[in-house]
């Protein structure tokens, strides 16, 4: 079986959104490991030796117990276009470190860094290739219920009632305004806010 995996957020010194890591993490551990000991990463991931100046990635790789944790400074990227692809029978509901599906579905669609793809699943759409995605419609803030992954920022803003979860089709993206590609890394703020037109229907 594949490892699994966190990237968390190293801000000022410190880990953001643990408490979200900590129960995706966990909650993969009891529904695919059938582990019910629980793992509390604050007590594996030592950033004392890092700069508070810079922002890292911290990759954990586990399964039955932490495997390897490393930090690369974090670089975000810039994005101008997402083209909507559909892929049926993909999927990823929990965090595989193997993500070669995904990979390639995006290598085979896009021709620049600045490209990024919108999975489309049977109609609704879902993420992009590393984010969950939020939609403006010029009232309120929604995401889709039909994620591939059920990330800790969507999860942390929809616990927040600062988003909504909501079925939303690939023709439904005219009701809306603007999209953010949000993750464990780009929060709601620091996420740019892009024209619904960057979606090339």
């Amino acid at each position: 079986m594949s490892l699994f995996f966190e990237s968390i957020k190293i801000e000022n010194g410190k880990p953001v959104n643990i408490f979200y890591h900590n129960e995706r993490m966990n909650r993969t551990r009891r529904e695919v490991l059938k582990i019910k000991d629980e793992i509390d990463l604050d007590k594996f991931i030592d950033v004392s030796y890092l700069s508070t100046e810079m922002i890292y990635k911290c990759r954990v790789l586990y399964d039955y117990d932490i495997k390897k944790i490393e930090f690369v400074e974090y670089n975000k990227r810039i994005i101008k276009t997402i083209i909507p692809v559909k892929a049926d029978e993909i999927s990823y509901d929990y965090k595989f470190a193997n993500r070669s599906a995904i990979d390639n579905l995006k290598d085979e669609n896009t021709k620049s860094h600045d490209e990024e793809i919108l999975i489309v699943k049977k109609g609704f759409i879902t993420d992009t290739s590393f984010s969950n995605i939020i939609l403006f419609d010029g009232k309120r803030w929604y995401t889709p219920n039909e994620c591939l992954l059920r990330g800790t920022q969507r999860a942390k803003l929809l616990s927040g009632n600062k988003i909504v979860a909501s079925s939303i089709r690939l023709e439904d993206l005219k009701h809306f305004k603007e999209i953010k590609l949000i993750n464990a890394m780009v929060d709601f703020d620091d996420a740019e806010t892009l024209p619904i037109s960057v979606v090339k229907i």
